[in-house]
């Protein structure tokens, strides 16, 4: 179960959904779904950090492929 901790800012939206989507590959996603994943992905980060974190810098997304 990979798991890895990044910076809670935009800039990391494009690594956080590479992350991702290179876990659901391995266990065998299509490619319509690793694009369903990533807009997902990319969603809830960017609600996490507008919302949960107000703002850029004040937190770590740590995210888990199970």
């Amino acid at each position: 179960m990979p798991t890895k901790t990044f910076p809670g800012v935009y800039a990391s939206l494009t690594e956080i959904a590479d992350f991702v989507k290179d876990s659901a590959k391995v266990i065998g996603f299509n490619p319509a779904d690793l694009f369903s994943l990533e807009t997902a992905v990319d969603e809830a980060v960017s609600n996490i950090i507008e919302h949960a974190y107000e703002g850029e810098g004040k937190g770590e997304i740590v995210c888990t492929v199970e």
